[in-house]
């Protein structure tokens, strides 16, 4: 009876002390968690008020190929992690030239606070009003795992091209005709100066007889310019539709021609001068031939300096428009001296 006893006691004991091991077990296992917990508590997770973002930029209007400047700056508390997005050549419409980035600075201001930047140099060829987009920055605070995504604001910028502001291409000043200049030659020994003066002269004369001799074989201007004009209308750039050099071929008549029958250096003379000097040699006649005149200038003008050639790609109708303006300027010149003329004997008598 005493062994039987004895063996549930023993049993009970062994009960008793298993229990007590798995209670034991159970209380760590809770006191654990619980600490884990409260050590979580300990390190709070900061929200998004806590993080803020802005972008700078030194102009809000650049030109084309100007470079400018902008910065990327984040705030956030002491220990947080930011990262960026990874660094392209291109921001938007806009080229990266360079960048400089300057990580967890301490705020000056005592607050507690740190600061991430990016500088970036930036530059584009495109016009318009353009944007900087935003971009996405990943914050992360205290023990979490889990980043704040914030965004950063869309920037406006003008990009302005070179030629804006700038004065109209086709409203020309006055231009003048070709000019030839002398070139002035380095003294040397007198005889040599006087000897290039004599044949200088002598070939002067040559030439002014030679235009004389030429010019005599038409009985008036117009007859010159009429048949150059057919001799241009004959030549191979006419017939190859160069139309550069047959606008220029033609100032070059009508210039002449102008000289010869007004008796004026219209070769040397801008449009403005020589149409200044006609209105006083036409204020007596019946039509007004300056105003074609003028149109013609300013079509040339425009087809030499400007490239709008289009004005003068039906070669065939340019060359009778010049033609007939030659007409009209030769019938002008005559109507007038023969009012004037009138005008004259009327006085005399």
């Amino acid at each position: 009876m005493s062994i039987h006893r004895l063996n549930q006691s023993e049993n009970g004991l062994v009960r008793l002390r298993y229990q007590q091991t798995l209670l034991a077990g159970f209380l760590l296992v809770a006191l654990s968690l619980m600490g884990e917990g409260l050590l979580t508590a300990s390190e709070p997770l900061l929200g998004s008020e806590d993080v803020s973002t802005k972008v700078t930029v030194s102009k809000r209007s650049v030109q084309v190929a100007e470079p400018f400047h902008a910065e990327i700056r984040v705030t956030a508390p002491a220990g947080a992690k930011v990262a960026f997005p990874e660094l392209n050549r291109v921001w938007g419409p806009f080229d990266v030239l360079e960048h400089q980035d300057q990580f967890d600075v301490p705020a000056v201001d005592g607050s507690g606070l740190r600061s991430w930047s990016r500088s970036l140099t930036l530059e584009t060829i495109s016009t318009g009003d353009l944007e900087l987009p935003s971009i996405e920055i990943q914050v992360r605070t205290g023990a979490s795992n889990e980043a704040l995504v914030i965004r950063t604001t869309a920037q406006k910028m003008q990009v302005i091209s070179v030629l804006e502001n700038q004065p109209d291409p086709l409203q020309f000043r006055d231009i003048k005709g070709v000019v030839n200049l002398e070139i002035p030659e380095p003294v040397s020994y007198a005889w040599a100066w006087w000897l290039a003066g004599g044949l200088g002269g002598t070939l002067m004369l040559g030439l002014a007889a030679l235009v004389l001799a030429k010019k005599r074989q038409w009985s008036s201007p117009r007859q010159w310019a009429q048949t150059e004009i057919q001799q241009l209308r004959e030549s191979e750039p006419f017939s190859q539709r160069d139309i550069g050099f047959c606008i220029d071929r033609m100032d070059q008549i009508l210039r002449s021609f102008i000289e010869w029958e007004f008796a004026m250096p219209a070769a040397n003379w801008t449009p403005r001068e020589i149409l200044s000097a006609l209105e006083q040699q036409l204020h007596n006649s019946e039509n007004n031939a300056s105003q074609s005149l003028a149109m013609w200038f300013e079509r040339a003008e425009q087809a030499r300096f400007a490239g709008a050639i289009s004005r003068f790609g039906d070669l065939e109708q340019s060359t009778s428009d010049l033609q007939r303006l030659v007409e009209n300027l030769e019938s002008d010149h005559l109507s007038n001296n023969a009012t004037a003329a009138s005008s004259s004997a009327e006085g005399e008598l």
